[in-house]
């Protein structure tokens, strides 16, 4: 899932899960593999709408041509707002090149707790390397 990291801390769980849920609801047949085989949950951020927007091009754009994306992905809107907020989708390892440069969601490298996540972050790396998830 991607959010924006303009929203307050509260909002960008808030808005992740809105759109998580709304494509396990739109995809209800990828949801269940998902659940069966990975469950594996990655947030990233990025600045604003408007970048979210770009994102939201490249499944459609560059991505979806040259690296023959086919992902399945729901971009929420937020009425309370008015405001696209979240973006959720399946993506293969293959895929995840296109949106390794996206940093984590909800990033704090103040906190101790940074090095997990940073660890999390050159996962995505590998994977997007071609590399895979080394078990």
């Amino acid at each position: 899932m991607i959010t924006r990291d303009d929203l307050s801390p509260g909002y960008q769980l808030t808005q992740s899960a809105h759109a998580t849920t709304q494509w396990a609801i739109d995809y209800p047949e990828e949801a269940a593999i998902w659940a069966e085989n990975s469950s594996v949950l990655v947030a990233l951020a990025v600045p604003d709408e408007d970048t979210l927007l770009e994102i939201a091009d490249r499944f459609t754009g560059y991505c979806a041509i040259d690296q023959n994306i086919d992902a399945q992905w729901t971009l929420f809107h937020e009425p309370d707002i008015n405001e696209h907020t979240a973006i959720a989708t399946l993506l293969s390892e293959e895929q995840w090149h296109c949106f390794v440069e996206l940093p984590l969601a909800l990033l704090d490298t103040s906190d101790p707790r940074w090095n997990r996540e940073h660890e999390i972050q050159n996962v995505l790396r590998s994977l997007s390397n071609g590399e895979g998830v080394k078990k």
